[in-house]
């Protein structure tokens, strides 16, 4: 490529990179072939072309004056006249100058030519890109994974102390080289589209700019929000989950759809992408935190995402997924097996000869007598039959296990608890009902025997002090104190009180048939009741409340619990 002298305007072939006549740096003809072989800010000489980008040509160069070689970013010459790309590539240069990290790769000069060329000079680092080293070796072992992801991950912190987000990390943008021993020495490159944070810098974003590469980005960048550091953190665990598995945790059919699985989707488990290898149990918990949707859920630093791996990987391996068994044959019939004519009849004691049977043998064959067979050898024959043994279980469990099944069963068929619990209720108030019937009846019983005893006691001769004889307490000798009836109501003892008015007597009769004829829990509750203020006019206060107590066990509404509060009030009774 020939090359021209900005001075005189002299052309020169490809070997000269300075002006024989006055000394100025020579500069290719034809700007858009490229500048190997030309000498750029009159200190490096462009030796090789590593690569291109939508902002420039990347070059190998070497300092005309210093053995360093140096990796030469210019921008396009069509892109100087744009203030929008003028300002991304400064900030680049201004950005990654500020960290100065051994895993990032140092920016050391910029500028722009006497002859308009804007530059930026950083690093030469010897190696090839993550993108590479995967489509060369994916997928990775997973330690050599964690020893790179720690190393990334040191140099994206020490970015983020600065207060700088990467925003476009992805494999490219990583490059691997190997130290003397062999051992993996990984930098982050590419700060273009870095952004530092709180700097109130404006947005650059341009169309056909990049602003991010859309595989590696996450929700909150897809979304158009405000990014920080935990941008990185998703995008770096983006590239752990490929190391691991060559292949990236959403749907990659399309950018599209791998976008929106990131905003809708959880990540795939490593075991579906990668089945064939043995995984660390803590391993799969640490990307999903650090792929999470939400930022605030994801790790505090890359740091800790990087030791949090490295606890990962030291957790259980769990064994590999096997291939699914393939699906069991239909068994086939075993044919059955001739019979053959059975040995020898050996002479035995009859003590240990077997019945005899003419059952012929299956097949149609008849065998001989089994008599003149020993029976060691037909117990040999005949198949092991298996007797089904029932659990040896007390009959208590067994009764406690069939009510516990019959109330089941009762809950059920009501169709709720409250149902079965209903019906417990009505049964138990129409066994009281049946109690208090059954009371009544002892009490007439008892009240006519009480008319016989006081008119026998009328025809007895008195006895002395003017008593009828046999009415005297035989351990004291006082006169005995006469029946006065019997009980007024269920659970009520006989007392000595003065016999009720006739008025009284009648209402509580009433009120007792009211009871036996309750046909509803209400009606129980009314009657209770009207029962309880019945002995409280009569003085009776135990019977009272024995009848305030059955009425609150039925008592369901706010009006029956109203009405029963207010008669025991009256009664001096305590709910």
């Amino acid at each position: 490529m020939s090359k021209v002298c900005p001075t005189c305007e002299t052309i020169y072939d490809d070997s000269n990179a300075f002006c024989p006549t006055d000394g100025t740096t020579l500069r290719a003809s034809d700007v858009e072939a490229g500048f190997i072989g030309t000498v750029i800010a009159e200190r490096y000489v462009i030796t090789d072309l590593l690569g291109e980008g939508g902002m420039g040509k990347v070059y190998l160069a070497r300092h005309v004056r210093l053995p360093r070689q140096a990796a030469i970013k210019v921008l396009h010459p069509h892109m100087v006249a744009d203030p929008a790309a003028l300002a991304r590539f400064n900030r680049e240069a201004s950005n990654a100058s500020l960290v100065d990290h051994e895993r990032v790769a140092k920016v050391f000069d910029f500028g722009e030519t006497s002859d308009g060329l804007v530059f930026l000079a950083m690093e030469y680092i010897t190696g090839k890109s993550l993108k590479q080293v995967l489509k060369d070796d994916a997928p990775l072992p997973i330690p050599r994974t964690v020893g790179m992801i720690r190393q990334i991950a040191d140099g994206l912190d020490a970015a983020h102390k600065m207060n700088i987000v990467h925003r476009d990390l992805k494999p490219d943008n990583i490059i691997v080289s190997r130290d003397d021993a062999g051992n993996d020495q990984c930098k982050v490159v590419d700060f273009g589209i870095a952004k530092a944070i709180g700097s109130g810098e404006k947005a650059l974003t341009r169309t056909g700019f990049v602003i991010g590469t859309p595989e590696y980005m996450s929700p909150e960048q897809l979304m158009g929000e405000e990014i920080d550091h935990r941008s990185d953190i998703y995008a770096l665990a983006l590239v752990a989950y490929q190391c691991f598995t060559s292949e990236l945790p959403f749907d990659g059919s399309g950018p599209d759809r791998g976008m929106m699985a990131r905003l809708t989707s959880q990540p795939r488990l490593l075991t579906e992408a990668r089945p064939d290898r043995a995984w660390p149990s803590g391993l799969q918990a640490v990307l999903n935190k650090a792929l999470d949707r939400q930022r605030d859920n994801r790790y505090a630093s890359a740091g800790a995402f990087a030791a949090a791996l490295e606890a990962g990987m030291k957790s259980a391996v769990a064994a590999p997924s096997a291939s699914p068994p393939p699906p069991p044959s239909p068994k086939k019939k075993k044919p059955p097996t001739p019979v053959t004519a059975l040995p020898t009849p050996v002479a035995v004691p009859s003590a240990q000869r077997a019945p005899a049977s003419r059952t012929p043998v299956r097949g149609g064959v008849s065998a001989q007598p089994i008599q003149s067979v020993p029976i060691e050898r037909v117990s040999a024959m005949r198949p092991a039959r298996r007797r089904m043994r029932l659990p040896r279980i007390p009959l208590v469990r067994w009764a406690t296990t069939a009510a516990v099944i019959g109330f089941g069963w009762l809950v059920l068929t009501e169709g709720s608890i409250n149902r079965a619990l209903r019906r417990a209720t009505g049964l138990a108030r129409n066994a009281e009902s049946s109690a208090i019937k059954l009371a009544d009846r002892a009490g007439d019983a008892a009240g006519a025997a009480s008319s016989l005893v006081g008119g026998a006691t009328a025809s007895a001769p008195a006895g002395k002090g003017g008593s009828p004889a046999g009415t005297t307490d035989a351990a004291s000798g006082a006169p005995a104190r006469t029946l006065t009836g019997a009980p007024a109501a269920v659970g009520v003892t006989p007392t000595t009180e003065a016999k009720p008015s006739s008025a009284l007597a009648e209402s509580l009769a009433q009120a007792k048939a009211q009871l036996r004829g309750a046909t509803s829990a209400s009606d129980s509750v009314s009657a209770f009741i009207r029962v309880a203020k019945i002995h409280h006019e009569m003085g009776e206060k135990s019977a009272a409340c024995s009848a305030v107590a059955s009425a609150r066990a039925i008592a369901t509404t706010d009006a029956e619990k109203e009405a029963l509060t207010a008669a025991a009030g009256s009664s001096g009774c305590s709910l």
